[in-house]
């Protein structure tokens, strides 16, 4: 009899939720800045990079389950950017001159998040979940500041062989809405992704790159 009873209790919630269940699709546009690590630890030395701002475009779909509790899916394709400082030789200059090489690496995610709104009005939220991306490819750029050699050079692709191009993040961030006509919401959030994954593919090396995503976009409610 108790089990016949938490069933139906189980069941009834369940078409409670569904009858409150609303699901929105859009997409969202916004900038990352991208931290890195880089530690070889049988010298003990880290890398030093500077962070760099990308950009990030996504679909997005919502299922607000209840006034409370709500499912976020995305998929993005984005850039992960990097700079560092460098003294560069040639045959023309071989004491040296100075410059930066940068490096952008593109890359296809996708993220399933947990929203919640706690407060009465249900325009703030927060968000917590994972995200899976993918390094499709990934470019280097060297400029020379000084010198008969001064300028930049044309991209170089970047052997990606010693890299895990798969990487596994954990999410936390919060956001805001705005409804928009009758079906519309325009929304603007901050996430952080924490990377759980080694950037590298060499056993002596630890590398990492975490980002720090703003994003803005638009739900329209199906």
């Amino acid at each position: 009899m108790t089990t016949r009873f938490s069933l139906l209790v189980a069941l009834v919630s369940m078409l409670t939720l569904s009858a409150q269940a609303q699901v929105s699709v859009g997409a969202s546009v916004g900038a990352n800045y991208s931290f890195w690590g880089w530690h070889i630890k049988n010298i003990n030395t880290d890398l030093a990079f500077d962070p760099g701002i990308g950009y990030r475009v996504a679909a997005v779909a919502d299922w607000h389950i209840s006034p409370v509790i709500g499912l976020r899916a995305d998929i993005a394709y984005q850039i992960w950017r990097n700079s560092t400082s460098q003294t560069f030789t040639f045959p023309t200059d071989p004491v040296g001159v100075e410059g930066s090489r940068s490096e952008r690496f593109h890359n296809v995610s996708g993220s399933l998040l947990a929203t919640v709104s706690p407060f009465s009005q249900k325009r703030v939220y927060f968000l917590a979940g994972a995200t899976a991306a993918s390094i499709t490819e990934a470019w280097g750029t060297i400029t020379i500041d000084g010198g008969p050699e001064a300028g930049t050079r044309d991209p170089e692709a970047i052997d990606l062989k010693n890299f895990n191009r798969t990487q596994v993040f954990a999410d936390f961030g919060g956001g805001v809405k705005f409804p928009l006509g009758a079906k519309g919401t325009l929304f603007g959030e901050i996430r952080y992704q924490l990377p759980l994954t080694n950037l590298s593919g060499i056993e002596n090396v630890d590398a990492s790159v975490s980002t720090l995503l703003l994003n803005v976009g638009y739900l329209f409610q199906l």
